[in-house]
């Protein structure tokens, strides 16, 4: 599900990418490229609170993450 959100993120469809990462994550809660991802189609969308919310679980996963640092 992550490479789907991954393309519809590129297409500009924020809302559908956010919609994969959160079916991958129901699936695995510590998918840490789905809570990235989700971050940053968060951030496009305007929602600053959700993306550091995101990027902070993904950071509590790796937290040597350059890219969610």
């Amino acid at each position: 599900m992550t490479d789907k959100g991954v393309s519809l993120f590129k297409l500009g469809d924020y809302t559908g990418a956010i919609e994969c990462y959160d079916r991958a994550l129901a699936i695995n809660p510590k998918h840490e490229n789905a809570l990235y991802n989700k971050g940053l189609a968060l951030y496009k969308l305007g929602n600053d609170t959700g993306t550091l919310t995101y990027l902070d679980k993904a950071l509590a996963i790796d937290p040597k993450d350059k890219d969610a640092l």
